[in-house]
């Protein structure tokens, strides 16, 4: 009931405030466990991917977000799993793990947190192999998720204008027990769609990712 509240609201506020285009939202099963391993470039993507889903996702998050008790309850109201990031987590994975066996829909953002241009999985860094892990010990299949855009809110200028997102949900990648080759599956799903996105008319050069201090650090350097 809460998650779905939440997401009504998270719908309403992010669909005045945003233009998303959503390529692949079939690629998503409507039944069955199935780990969804996306690029990070915001704090909005979660509730963007969620809003979209047509059915309940729970987010691997990061431990920090936990530290206030009322948001804490909340988090774990609407399905997330606590991570911790500065180590190999075993109890969040064995959580990932179990929901995925109950049949769930579960994500992961494997790169550790928010990443934009050489950092990232996208702009040519090794994806971390925490889905790959994950989908291994689940047996689970993967939809990768490409999102871009999103990071336009953190300009005090853009995010009045509506800014378009894109998300594109990739042709599920069956398990595999061998995790390098997994991860090398994911990771050139996810580069294979940013790449035809590049390449299509739905281009738009000022949604190319940067990271949040780079748009406030443009923002705040003097005209010459």
């Amino acid at each position: 009931m809460i998650y779905w509240v939440t997401i009504g609201l998270v719908w309403l506020i992010l669909r005045i405030f945003t233009r998303i285009d959503c390529v692949g939202i079939e690629n998503i099963p409507r039944r069955g466990r199935v780990l969804l391993v996306a690029n990070h470039i915001s704090h909005l993507d979660p509730p963007l991917i969620s809003m979209l889903c047509p059915r309940v996702v729970h987010f691997m998050a990061m431990a920090e977000l936990y530290s206030n008790r009322l948001v804490a309850w909340w988090l774990k109201a609407v399905k997330t799993i606590p991570t911790d990031r500065k180590k190999a987590d075993t109890k969040a994975l064995r959580v990932a793990v179990a929901r995925l066996k109950e049949e769930n829909l579960v994500a992961i953002f494997p790169e550790g947190g928010l990443r934009a241009g050489s950092d990232s999985v996208l702009g040519g860094k090794p994806l971390g192999l925490g889905g790959a892990l994950i989908s291994a010990m689940a047996q689970s299949p993967v939809v990768p998720c490409l999102i871009v855009g999103a990071d336009q809110f953190y300009d005090p200028e853009l995010r009045w204008k509506r800014p378009r997102v894109f998300i594109r949900f990739g042709p599920m990648i069956e398990t595999s027990r061998d995790r390098n080759a997994m991860n090398t599956a994911i990771q050139d799903s996810l580069r294979s769609m940013y790449a035809e996105w590049m390449a299509s008319d739905r281009f738009d050069p000022v949604m190319v990712a940067q990271t949040g201090a780079e748009r406030m650090r443009k923002k705040e350097e003097p005209v010459k």
